[in-house]
């Protein structure tokens, strides 16, 4: 089995050393084949520090995550594509999960969330991610899927500029896959919660994903959250 690890960034210059350490960190030896960063234009080094650390990086023409990850897929050469966000710490053990994953007859899957703070709200937030519910599923969780599987689906749709996991999932779900949602967590940083208050933030995450689901456009979604979400933009 061999793992195409897939991180889209756009200026994550901070985050993305400890990224792709923790990514190279697994329990079966050779299991990561590549890691491939894709990168959104960034102005602060990223290119520079993914290289310096053994990444492959590449540049996208656009930027979007879901664009950046299937710029990613095309290239890469593993059975198992890992989509990771940049700001996302895998479990250790992670590459043992999805094998026996793998084993098990899946064809796709996450980790839970955790957000590694002390707030009983995030500790909750993390808790029910456990759940095989579409409306749970995070980018911020990680995503493995089989190469043949992520072709066959067609990728992410790069229309979507929010909510591209939650779509890919249900697209997961309607072809008959098999989707596992698996016991160890990855950490998330809980900056935007931080940052926005996190019942409030939450609430606009529930409230963009029911718009969604009621068939609102993504440039509404986007113009909504840019609203709610004081200086910040979709990453």
């Amino acid at each position: 089995m061999k793992i195409s690890v897939i991180i889209p960034a756009l200026n994550e210059a901070e985050q993305l050393a400890d990224t792709i350490q923790i990514c190279r960190q697994n329990d079966l030896v050779d299991a990561v084949f590549e890691i491939i960063v894709c990168d959104g234009g960034s102005l602060d080094g990223t290119q520079d520090i993914a290289v310096s650390r053994g990444a492959a990086c590449i540049g996208s023409p656009r930027s979007g995550r879901a664009v950046q990850m299937n710029l990613g897929a095309t290239v890469a050469t593993g059975d198992i594509l890992m989509f990771v966000h940049a700001d996302t710490r895998l479990p250790s053990g992670w590459t043992s999960h999805i094998s026996e994953a793998i084993a098990e007859g899946y064809d796709a899957g996450c980790f839970r969330l955790s957000f590694g703070h002390p707030s009983p709200w995030l500790r909750f937030y993390g808790w029910v991610t456990r759940f095989d519910m579409d409306f749970m599923r995070f980018g911020d969780q990680g995503l493995f899927i089989t190469k043949k599987s992520f072709e066959d689906l067609g990728g992410y749709r790069e229309d979507h500029r929010v909510l591209e996991d939650n779509e890919l999932t249900c697209r997961i779900r309607a072809k008959g896959l098999q989707f596992k949602v698996m016991a160890a967590s990855a950490v998330t940083s809980p900056r935007r919660y931080l940052e926005q208050g996190v019942v409030r933030l939450q609430f606009i995450f529930a409230a963009i994903y029911l718009k969604w689901r009621m068939g609102v456009s993504q440039d509404d979604l986007i113009a909504y959250y840019r609203q709610k979400v004081r200086n910040r933009v979709p990453e």
